[in-house]
């Protein structure tokens, strides 16, 4: 007799069967979300649109019903608006972004769910807002991003996620702003960096990730500024750095991370500045160094390791306490042939070129030139760098700096060439040490 065992296929196969229809269903109510997601984020007003009104804002959805992404510019400026919570369905704007001139305007917290700006955004003359809560979705702006004249603004908290700016980014005339607290994701800036005319701004504070800025950074006319504190993760400056008329900056404190500023350094009108000791760590500037009008300004020690080779011309003039400025950056300089150099109007020993000039022998800093113990070749070099020994010098050892101050090679040469092989195109600063001196050259690798 064959005996029936317990059926265990036909479970299975209901089992498969369930499985099918769920995954069906599953389907069908994906494709219907998915429907609804195209249904409720259209892209629109291709022209681009101007709200000069609170009853515009409120009236918007049911105006333009399913617009999320604004495909042209959006404008928003008029007398009686107070806030932009009707404007809480937009995610994108396809071109500028403007918020200007709304006397009313207490909060942004309506564009909580933006999270592209394509083209400059700018939030200027807002006199009532006090914060930018509601930006907190943006991360990266691809252009210009300015903030003029928000006289209330407090601080800048709704930016913490903001990590780049693509253009220029200008804080002016945000006169309640004390440190730039809500900026702590931030690590670039394509371009300019510009921070001026805010009076109650004491410091940098709020600056902690920026390591990146490709263009010039200026600091202009902070009258309440005391110190640059927040900013030591900055190392490399593309362009200009400019520190002019804050009339109560006492120190320079705060940028010690800096070792590179690529177009020169102009110090000027800091009534109040002390010292320069904040720029112990800079050892190129790639143009004019300019310390001027600096009235309490006693001393140019901070800036002695700058290489000379990076710098185009010195303007030290009209420093009325100015008295040492014989400091190894300077003395260099002036000792090289046909160097532009301008000082005037400073304390005595620092009041002409000849009294630097006196100063740097008597205080036997060494006016060697590399060229006289050193020749290198080939220029340019490629994967090696021969260095000729000349006049009994000696290498105890060879350190290599790229165009932005970072040491790339450290050697204790043990012949007369060393491997560049590693280093990418462009222009390096070589010290040598010996012992008792260092001194710099530049070479290229191409």
């Amino acid at each position: 007799m064959i005996v029936l065992k317990t059926n265990k296929i036909e479970p299975l196969i209901n089992s498969k069967i369930k499985s099918k229809n769920m995954k069906k269903i599953t389907f069908l109510i994906a494709l219907f979300a998915g429907l609804q997601l195209v249904a409720f984020s259209q892209s629109c007003l291709p022209d681009g649109i101007t709200f000069s009104n609170q009853s515009a804002i409120d009236n918007f959805q049911a105006s333009h019903p399913n617009c999320t992404q604004v495909e042209g510019y959006v404008i928003i400026s008029g007398n009686d608006i107070t806030n932009l919570d009707g404007l809480n369905m937009i995610t994108s704007v396809g071109e500028y972004l403007m918020i200007d001139d709304n006397a009313l305007l207490i909060s942004i917290a309506g564009l909580g769910n933006l999270t592209h700006v394509e083209g400059d955004f700018e939030i200027n003359y807002n006199p009532s807002l006090t914060s930018l809560t509601g930006l907190e979705s943006i991360t990266a702006l691809n252009n210009d991003f300015l903030l003029y004249g928000n006289t209330a603004l407090m601080n800048l908290t709704g930016l913490d996620a903001l990590t780049s700016v693509g253009g220029n980014f200008e804080i002016v005339d945000d006169d309640m702003l004390t440190n730039l607290s809500g900026l702590g994701g931030l690590e670039m800036v394509t371009g300019e960096f510009i921070i001026a005319q805010n009076d109650a701004l004491v410091n940098m504070e709020g600056l902690t990730s920026l390591t990146l800025l490709e263009d010039n950074l200026i600091l202009y006319k902070n009258p309440g500024l005391i110190n640059l504190s927040g900013i030591g993760s900055l190392s490399s400056i593309g362009r200009i750095f400019q520190i002019f008329n804050n009339i109560q900056l006492t120190t320079l404190s705060g940028v010690e991370g800096l070792t590179t500023v690529n177009d020169g350094l102009f110090i000027n009108s800091n009534f109040e500045l002390e010292n320069v000791y904040g720029l112990n760590n800079v050892t190129l500037v790639g143009g004019k160094l300019m310390i001027k009008a600096n009235n309490k300004l006693t001393t140019l020690n901070g800036l002695g390791n700058i290489a000379a080779e990076s710098i185009d011309s010195i303007n030290i003039s009209g420093n009325l306490m100015l008295s040492t400025c014989h400091v190894q950056s300077v003395c260099d300089f002036i000792a090289t042939p046909d160097a532009v150099v301008y000082i005037v109007d400073n304390a005595e020993g620092c009041n002409n070129e000849t009294e630097v000039d006196s100063a740097c022998q008597s205080l036997n800093v060494p006016e060697l030139k590399f060229g006289d113990y050193y020749s290198i070749y080939p220029v340019p070099a490629h994967d090696k760098l021969q260095i000729s020994v000349l006049n009994g010098a000696v290498m105890n050892s060879i350190t290599v700096y790229n165009q932005f101050g970072q040491k790339v090679i450290f050697i204790k040469p043990t012949g007369t060439s060393i491997d560049i092989s590693g280093l990418n195109p462009g222009l390096y600063i070589i010290e040598i040490q010996d012992n008792k001196n260092k001194l710099r050259g530049r070479f290229i690798v191409r």
